[in-house]
């Protein structure tokens, strides 16, 4: 097995364990609500807000922390951070303890994705970044189909307290293989000016740039910007409607944790193979024609915004689970290679501070924003709806994800040119470094 690919795997298969806490954790939420004694606008905060906000503040340190240093050291340390949180959680007796130990979890979490996403960038090139970025991407649709039986189920038999300690366990094993077997296949050596060559001092520059220096670059880039908004759109509305799905079935019909979480986990199977597929075709069929990526892209956000919305109509289960495949599988079709695409806009030494911001939109915005919206309109409209008000505030929710299909259409005009453009200068230059080095 070549090295890059056995790193692609052990990346894949960590973003699946560090999954599973979040799987979790919207399996379990309503024993938590009992046991607790907490409202829904606390499960709110406990599934979104706070998680985000930690999760966002510490990714702005790990995206520049990973442009600079050691990636798989960076991987490892947040991995072990993140086993700890999560075990943790099993032993609070109050929501209080509980919000924080998600916080501590959130920062192990934040740990993975930019160093990830960058050491990827750097061992796949434009024509193979997109099936690269679908096998990565996959891990969290393998957690979603096999951690959503898995965790059901230990959740029906153990409870939700000896789960998480059960679902922390792995990743200290998967932190110390990360340590010892990945490499950081950096450009830049420790070297004085002398024997730097003019393009690893560019490099350095870039590198050690500030954050705002940074942002600044990414947001005048029309595709990022553009890109950016759909991603946090759908994920704000993907959060608001799938972070409450399993509490609404249990509610609705009194399925048990581990029925809910066996359905969810073959609903995800669409998610699994919508993820890699998505790559994989645009990797095969669509190479440097990004336009033609985010049309596609476009047209399978709006179609399952359409099917998100019709899931809260249907009145069987078993129809009900072939629409959530179908709208797992076309939603996901989307997301590596939009991924793929960000990639390609940013200089390679500002990739983990161009993904961590992404996350950090993600984060804040949808996985924080998304389920307390839920849960605060809910609450506000028990008044009116009674036992139906979560149904009622996912009825209203759920349309929203169209106007990221927008966004993305928007991208599409723009994505082929900025592309062009990011490999005109990167050749450029090479150019200029390689004539000014051969000139005595």
């Amino acid at each position: 097995m070549k090295y890059r690919s056995y790193m692609l795997a052990l990346l894949t298969v960590l973003t699946a364990v560090n999954s599973m806490d979040r799987t979790a954790l919207v399996l379990v939420l309503q024993e938590i609500k009992v046991d607790l004694n907490i409202s829904d606008t606390q499960i709110g905060l406990l599934s979104g807000l706070v998680f985000a906000l930690v999760y966002s503040i510490a990714g702005v340190f790990v995206g520049r922390w990973a442009d600079r240093g050691d990636r798989p050291r960076i991987v490892s340390l947040t991995t072990i951070i993140w086993s700890i949180g999560v075990a943790s959680s099993a032993f609070v007796t109050s929501f209080l303890p509980l919000l924080m130990l998600r916080g501590a979890a959130a920062i192990g979490d934040a740990g993975l994705n930019p160093p990830a996403h960058s050491l990827i960038a750097d061992h796949y090139d434009r024509t193979e970044r997109a099936r690269a970025v679908g096998v990565y991407m996959s891990g969290n649709a393998v957690c979603l189909v096999a951690g959503s039986i898995l965790c059901g189920w230990l959740a029906q038999f153990f409870g939700w307290r000896l789960m998480f300690v059960i679902l922390a366990a792995p990743g200290i094993a998967l932190a110390a293989l990360a340590w010892l077997s990945l490499r950081e296949p950096r450009r830049i050596r420790e070297q004085g000016p002398s024997t730097a060559s003019l393009e690893e001092q560019q490099e350095t520059e870039i590198a050690t740039a500030s954050w705002l220096s940074v942002l600044t670059t990414l947001w005048r880039v029309k595709t990022y910007r553009y890109l950016a908004l759909t991603a946090t759109t759908a994920s704000f509305f993907g959060s608001a409607i799938g972070g409450w799905m399993p509490t609404y079935f249990i509610r609705r019909y009194e399925w048990s944790v581990g029925e809910t979480g066996t359905w969810f986990g073959m609903a995800s199977l669409g998610f699994l193979l919508g993820t890699y597929l998505g790559g994989e075709l645009a990797s095969r069929y669509a190479t440097n024609r990004e336009t033609l990526q985010l049309r596609a892209a476009a047209v399978c956000i709006a179609f399952g915004s359409v099917l998100t919305t019709s899931i809260l109509f249907i009145p069987r289960t078993d129809i009900i689970l072939a629409a959530m495949v179908l709208n797992s599988f076309v939603f996901s079709l989307q997301s590596a290679p939009t991924m793929s695409i960000m990639h390609g806009l940013v200089a390679p030494r500002q990739r983990a501070r161009a993904i961590a911001a992404l996350y950090v939109l993600l984060s804040i915005v949808g996985g924080g924003l998304g389920p307390l919206a839920t849960g605060a309109l809910s609450d506000a409209l028990h008044g009116v709806a009674g036992e139906g008000s979560l149904q009622l505030a996912l009825m209203l929710l759920a349309p929203g994800s169209f106007a990221a299909a927008v966004l993305a259409w928007n991208a599409s005009t723009t994505a082929s040119a900025d592309l062009d453009q990011r490999a005109a200068e990167h050749r450029q230059h090479s150019i200029l470094n390689a004539a000014r080095e051969a000139t005595p």
